[in-house]
């Protein structure tokens, strides 16, 4: 894998740095995917497919924090033994792909 160096002003730097922070991306991985994006003939589905995919985990991530804490207040509110919806005292399902499938290797049979 070939290696560059570029010049980036210190705005666009930390703006990138947030940017994969916030998309779980290491800086390299984020500029590569920008760079395919932008360059003709450089698309990549299974990019588009695993950012997708990191988006989803990470919604699914914050729902189920989300459903934790409503879980936990109507608790406190209402006690261990009221009945509560479903949706509030269920996890949410794990999603469909591995992290294997997401990361680019190798596909866990076992997911599919």
């Amino acid at each position: 894998m070939a290696r560059i160096t570029i010049s980036l002003s210190d705005q666009l730097k930390e703006d990138l740095e947030l940017y994969a922070e916030q998309h779980e991306l290491s800086v390299s991985k984020a500029v590569t995917l920008a760079l395919q994006g932008f360059l003709p003939g450089q698309s990549d589905q299974d990019a588009d497919l695993q950012q997708t995919q990191r988006y989803l985990r990470s919604l699914v991530s914050q729902l189920d924090e989300l459903r934790e804490a409503v879980h936990r207040m109507a608790l406190a509110q209402y006690g261990p033994f009221a009945p509560l919806p479903e949706a509030v005292s269920q996890p949410l399902p794990p999603p469909t792909w591995s992290r294997a499938e997401e990361d680019g290797g190798p596909i866990d049979e076992e997911t599919l």
